[in-house]
């Protein structure tokens, strides 16, 4: 449900009005007189979890019946001047708790005298959830971005997302709700494994694991400040023994293993800098040696049970039957960075 569509003569109203608020100096200019408002009880002392409200008829009742689904009394102000003084007396040290007002929704406002910036600008006491219900905001950028600047905490004219909001009491920032950052910490165990195709006659590189574990393909555990692709290089050579320049992503894996730790997975398409690089056949920590495969000899090794794992097979016969990679520019350390299109230089 919309409330307050909004056409374009009044949309500029609204956005002169934003350009010409001077909430703090209104403030401090104005005298605030008298409460004068209705409360949806008909009594001020009978508050208990407390919502001020400046808006239109159309709009308090759209927030009328969502206050009465979430618990909240809600009493109505016409202007800022009489909502900023209920949030004075709410303020009061002599106003009981149960009393004080937690919430304070408003309308935008098309004039001085009931416009929303100014109760947003000035500085509060006590914590308050602030939301500025309407239309016009929610679907504005420029003016939605100059109500959290004023100091909104919300702005929506969806009456689902207000009553949701409500019923949490607010954002994470204000302590009502968990905070990411109270979550335990989290360890990402990352990897880089590498399917090396030879130019010349399509052959693989597989390399031959320690403890007569069968083949698998080259790669292993990212090292510490070290890029994914980096890491997938650094690995051939020395599981190997071949140069490799990576040509594309053919799969991005992530897996959360519990609460606290990640396990990641990046499988890159390569190829051999020199095809007559021989493969590594000296023994060491990294391994015992690595061959060139043909996509038949591979899937032979595969049928006894000659594999570390079902991933030189599996990535064998994706290739052979056509199958592409993305290309590297999906993978990037710089954020916020576009890939280039092909026609471009």
């Amino acid at each position: 449900m919309l409330i307050g569509t909004r056409t374009s003569s009044e949309e500029n109203a609204y956005r002169e009005l934003v350009k010409n608020t001077h909430a703090h100096a209104f403030l401090k200019a104005r005298q605030v007189p008298e409460m004068q408002c209705c409360t949806r009880s008909g009594s001020q002392n009978n508050l208990e979890r407390q919502i001020v409200c400046m808006a239109n008829d159309s709009t308090y009742a759209v927030v009328e019946e969502v206050a009465n689904q979430v618990g909240f009394h809600l009493t109505r102000v016409p202007s800022t001047a009489e909502a900023e003084r209920a949030l004075q007396i709410s303020e009061d040290a002599q106003t009981p708790h149960r009393q004080r007002v937690r919430v304070l929704i408003t309308a935008l406002g098309q004039r001085q005298e009931n416009s929303c910036f100014s109760l947003l600008a000035a500085p509060r006491k006590a914590p308050l959830f602030v939301c500025v219900y309407s239309h016009t905001a929610a679907s504005t950028a420029s003016i939605r971005l100059a109500c959290f600047d004023a100091g909104a905490n919300m702005v929506t004219a969806d009456p689902k997302s207000l009553q949701q909001a409500l019923s949490k009491h607010g954002p994470p920032g204000r302590g009502e709700m968990a905070s990411e950052n109270d979550y335990p910490p989290s360890a990402l165990h990352a990897f880089a494994l590498v399917v090396c195709r030879r130019r010349s006659d399509g052959k693989y590189l597989l390399v031959q694991e320690f403890a007569n574990s069968g083949f698998w393909l080259p790669g292993g555990r990212v090292d510490a400040g070290e890029n994914l692709a980096d890491a997938a290089v650094r690995e051939t050579l020395e599981e190997a023994g071949v140069a490799i320049r990576l040509t594309g992503v053919l799969r991005f894996e992530y897996r959360p293993l519990g609460v606290s730790d990640t396990r990641m997975r990046v499988i890159f398409l390569a190829e051999p800098l020199d095809d007559t690089q021989p493969a590594k056949s000296i023994p060491d920590y990294e391994s015992v040696g690595a061959s060139w495969v043909s996509a038949e000899e591979c899937l032979e090794i595969e049928a006894r049970d000659r594999v570390r794992g079902p991933e030189p097979g599996q990535w064998v016969r994706y290739l052979s039957s056509g199958g592409v990679a993305a290309p590297m520019t999906i993978l990037t350390a710089q954020e916020g960075s576009t890939p280039k299109c092909a026609n471009e230089q």
